[in-house]
């Protein structure tokens, strides 16, 4: 009879002791919206992905402007690379609505400070990443939709400090 790995941890003594990463995680600079935690981690690492999810929770809700300066860049651009010419960010925002069948009737941001309201972020994605070092470290990615690009919408990567790298389309 095959054993299960919950049987492992059910059986061993120091199973309380193993660091669970977190299956939610709340979100500050999304008014503290809560949003599921997905990624595999090696046991060696569970424990780093813990520390992370932590100091994501208590990255400052400042950040946000940051997110929304990025965020603003990011649809600008991808309007400009990917919609007609001649089109604005609204227009554009208008076509991929017909296209996706998702929401009809935006009339597309005027700026960095309404650009998340054309965001739906959706989860949180923890991932081991070599850095250029070639040392281990744990990156913390909340992805979701945008009304700019239906088809594969936008991301913002953290590291493991819950400092923001980047920020935009996917």
């Amino acid at each position: 009879m095959a054993h299960s790995a919950l049987q492992f941890v059910a059986a061993n003594p120091l199973a309380s002791t193993f660091p669970l990463v977190p299956a939610v995680v709340r979100v500050p600079f999304l008014n503290d919206d809560i949003l599921p935690v997905k990624g595999y981690f090696e046991s060696g690492s569970c424990e780093r992905a813990v520390v992370a999810i932590r100091n994501f929770e208590n990255s400052s809700a400042g950040l946000i402007e940051r997110i929304q300066e990025y965020m603003w860049r990011a649809a600008r651009d991808f309007a400009v690379e990917y919609g007609s010419p001649g089109d604005t960010l609204a227009d554009h925002i208008a076509k991929e609505a017909q296209v996706s069948g998702k929401r009809w009737g935006l009339t597309g941001p005027t700026g960095p400070k309404d650009i998340m309201s054309y965001v739906s972020l959706t989860e949180v994605h923890l991932m081991c990443a070599t850095g250029p070092d070639g040392s281990e470290r744990i990156m913390i990615s909340v992805t979701g939709e945008c009304a700019w690009d239906a088809e594969f919408g936008v991301a913002i990567l953290l590291d493991d400090a819950g400092c923001l790298i980047t920020a935009g389309n996917a």
